[in-house]
C-alpha cells in the first residue's frame, strides 16, 4: 500500500501581545496532526518545541499620582503599558491629620476664651479631641464670647452740691473694673426775703433771695 504522505494545513503566524498566546507560521497534518514548521512536513515540531508562544505580560511603567491622598481620603495612583493601551491603578494611603493642640484660655469680662481645641495642619479644620474625631460642626465656633462685666449697684461717691456736680461709682464682681458717672449739681434753692425800709430805730434790708 503506497504511503499517504502528510495532508498539511497551513496556520498563519500571529504575534503574541500582553495577554494574548501567540503562534508561529506552522502546518498541521490533517491525518496525523503533527505540526511542521515548512510545508513540506520535514521539519516536524520536537516535542520540547510548542506552537504556543506565551503573552508577553503587561509592560508598566513608573508610577503617576494622579490625586492626591487628603487627611480623609484616599489617593490613586496609576501606570501604563508600553506596549498596549492597559492600564492599573493602586490606593494611596490617606494622610491622616497633623494635629497640633491649643491650649484653652479663660474668658474675661473685655476678652474672648477658647476651649482646648486641636487644628489639622494640612485640612486645618478644628476637632475637640486629640484622634480627630470629632470635628466642629459649622455652627459651632472656637471663640468663647467675652463675659462683659458684672456691674453692682451705683454708690454715691461724691455728693452734688449746689454748684458743684456729684459722683456715682461701682464696680464689677468679676475683675477690677469700675465705672463712674456724674450727677447734676443741685443748683440753688432759693427763699425770698421781702425789702424793708428802714426807720428812724430799725435798719432795712432790700429785697433779696437766700
Amino acid at each position: 500500500v503506497e504511503v499517504l504522505g502528510h495532508d498539511l494545513v497551513k496556520t498563519d503566524s500571529k504575534t503574541a501581545t500582553c495577554t494574548e498566546a501567540g503562534n508561529p507560521e506552522y502546518w498541521t497534518c490533517s491525518r496525523c496532526t503533527k505540526h511542521f514548521h515548512d510545508n513540506q512536513g520535514i521539519y516536524e515540531f520536537l516535542e520540547q518545541e510548542s506552537i504556543v508562544i506565551s503573552p508577553l505580560g503587561h509592560e508598566f511603567g513608573n508610577w503617576t499620582r494622579t490625586t492626591e491622598p487628603t487627611c480623609t481620603e484616599d489617593g490613586v495612583e496609576i501606570h501604563y503599558c508600553s506596549r498596549c493601551d492597559a492600564t492599573e491603578t493602586r490606593s494611596v494611603n490617606a494622610l491622616g491629620h497633623d494635629l497640633v493642640k491649643t491650649d484653652s484660655k479663660a474668658d474675661t469680662c473685655t476678652e474672648t476664651g477658647l476651649p482646648e481645641y486641636w487644628t489639622c495642619s494640612r485640612c486645618s479644620k478644628n476637632f475637640h479631641n486629640d484622634q480627630g474625631s470629632e470635628e466642629f460642626s459649622e455652627q459651632e465656633s472656637i471663640i468663647i464670647a467675652a463675659l462683659d462685666h458684672h456691674f453692682g449697684e451705683w454708690t454715691q461717691t461724691a455728693t452734688p452740691t449746689c454748684t458743684d456736680t456729684g459722683e456715682e461709682t461701682r464696680y464689677c464682681s468679676r475683675c477690677n473694673a469700675v465705672e463712674t458717672r456724674q450727677i447734676n449739681a443741685l443748683g440753688h434753692d432759693l427763699v425770698k426775703t421781702d425789702s424793708k425800709a428802714a426807720t428812724c430805730t430799725e435798719a432795712g434790708n432790700p429785697e433779696y433771695w437766700t
